[in-house]
């Protein structure tokens, strides 16, 4: 799968392609359906897929701090959306020039002129343009005039329920795991490459593997995790916190791990982390002291949790 920053970088050499728009956060069941369609459109045609979505998400850029936390990082999309067979994955900097740009005007400069697209397939809640002024029947109308078919995806339920990155964002506020992996189809993970941290966790005996979180994900807090990546035979069982580490006075967003059964060096490999239940928010101690005693209880939970016997 190839990865462009924007659309102008796309160069087909079947001089059109199949494209499918949207957030695409968590890359969750109605998302599967859509680039599923996608593809196989994209099939029939022999054109590459294009998967455009925005970097940072649109809420970000219009609401900051309030917006809606993520559900995953732009390089977990990536993988998600190679699972998936897209071809192009074309993140656009959402930014006051897009913003700002008309609904028929992004449709003629992003989707006809610089990816050439010949179909369109978009979900039935799509907006887009201005003020999010451009809808379905918009884009119809602007496919007829700049030479692309327009197909939608219908909206796909769950127990009667939209699957949605809003209702995953709830279930995962309320751990609730079990339902989180059937709207996904897949556990829920995040990954990242181990870089080096404070290397304090090493002299209490509570190493970690830590993970950078450039934005603010939807899991904050302790939980018992399986971490994949590191051992090709097996998943690894450990305990995470994820958050800014108020206690030491933390100031950017890790994911730390320790692992119970696992003493190498792993800084650079790239882990996936899956998380299976949550232990506890997290919450700034007195002293170092009731930390510690706190992270060796988290331990012991998150062992009878994985039902870890050493």
């Amino acid at each position: 799968m190839k990865i462009i920053r924007n659309t102008a970088a796309f160069n087909s050499q079947t001089g059109a392609s199949v494209v499918t728009i949207g957030n695409f956060d968590g890359v969750h069941q109605g998302h599967q359906k859509m680039l599923g369609l996608a593809k196989k459109v994209a099939v029939q045609h022999g054109l590459p897929l294009v998967a455009l979505s925005f970097e940072p998400h649109p809420a970000e850029y219009f609401s900051g701090e309030s917006a809606p936390k993520r559900l995953m990082s732009m390089a977990d999309k990536c993988i998600a959306f190679n699972q998936q067979q897209v071809d192009v994955a074309c993140f656009v900097a959402f930014n006051n020039s897009l913003a700002t740009t008309g609904a028929r005007a992004f449709a003629q400069q992003y989707l006809a002129r610089d990816l050439q697209a010949a179909h369109v397939i978009v979900g039935d809640d799509f907006k887009y343009g201005e003020k999010r002024q451009g809808d379905i029947h918009s884009l119809r109308k602007d496919g007829q005039q700049f030479g692309f078919k327009v197909q939608q995806q219908s909206t796909v339920q769950q127990q009667g329920e939209r699957i949605s990155s809003t209702l995953i964002r709830s279930l995962l506020s309320a751990a609730d795991f079990a339902m989180v992996e059937q709207l996904l189809d897949r556990p829920y993970t995040l990954s990242g490459k181990v870089s080096k941290g404070d290397q304090r966790g090493r002299t209490w005996g509570f190493p970690t593997l830590n993970l950078i979180m450039r934005h603010d994900m939807a899991v904050q807090g302790v939980y018992a995790v399986k971490v994949h990546g590191l051992d090709k035979s097996k998943a690894l069982n450990g305990v995470a916190n994820i958050g800014v580490r108020p206690t030491v006075g933390g100031a950017k967003r890790l994911l730390e791990v320790h692992l119970f059964d696992y003493n190498s060096d792993a800084y650079g490999r790239r882990i996936c982390v899956e998380f299976c239940k949550k232990i506890r928010d997290e919450i700034k101690f007195g002293s170092f002291d009731a930390l510690k005693q706190q992270i060796m209880a988290d331990c012991m939970q998150a062992k009878n949790i994985l039902m870890v016997t050493n």
